[in-house]
């Protein structure tokens, strides 16, 4: 973990003689782990990793977050899983301007992602199938201020994707020395994708 002094200066757009100053503390803190196990005669191989950096600055906010977690397991015979998923926040000090002032605000931010797949060999073709899934929210507070200077009006957003997969292949077959021939890959693939779906997040009602 590591920690310090943090100053922050965030100047109105709108008016340019006035700023918000401020001084506080920054610290980091990472984590990682990746221990591996043998289970019900396969391998199981999982990975952990967090960190968050943040400082005590109220009007200059500058906090991240994250969070990445991932699992495989083989299974005997050659069919092998994966699973993973990951999640980041983050929450930034933003300034708008409001009459003669300025006014901070907070910025936040959150993505969301998990993903799946599977590999296994069918009568010497290599198959493979994969499905993820993905969200982000963008957030500020100053969304409802129906305010002409409020750029962040009505400005909320949500949005969605997804994504499936399915390939098989044949692997490479030897080639003799002092031979030539032409690439002994091939293979064939669908994939199909979900419209990416976005959704304005209604104003809260006063």
């Amino acid at each position: 973990m590591g920690h310090g002094a943090t100053a922050g200066q965030r100047a109105n757009p709108g008016n340019t003689a006035s700023v918000i100053q401020g001084t506080g503390l920054q610290y980091t803190g990472p984590m990682s782990t990746s221990p591996d196990f043998t289970l019900f005669g396969g391998r199981l191989t999982t990975s952990l990793s967090l960190g968050k950096t943040d400082n005590t600055l109220e009007t200059n906010k500058s906090r991240s977050e994250n969070l990445r977690a991932s699992s495989a397991y083989t299974f005997p015979g050659d069919v092998r899983t994966n699973l993973s998923f990951s999640e980041s926040r983050s929450e930034t000090g933003v300034t708008r301007s409001s009459a003669d002032t300025a006014k901070a605000e907070l910025s936040k931010r959150r993505n969301r992602s998990l993903s799946a797949s599977l590999t296994t060999k069918i009568h010497g073709f290599n198959v493979r199938s994969s499905q993820s899934w993905s969200e982000g929210l963008n957030t500020n507070t100053a969304n409802a201020d129906n305010d002409p200077r409020n750029r962040f009006y009505a400005r909320d957003r949500e949005s969605e994707r997804w994504k499936a997969a399915a390939d098989t292949w044949q692997p490479r077959k030897p080639v003799p020395p002092r031979t030539r021939v032409a690439d002994m890959r091939g293979g064939y693939g669908v994939r199909k994708s979900g419209p990416a779906s976005f959704r304005q997040i209604p104003e809260p009602r006063p």
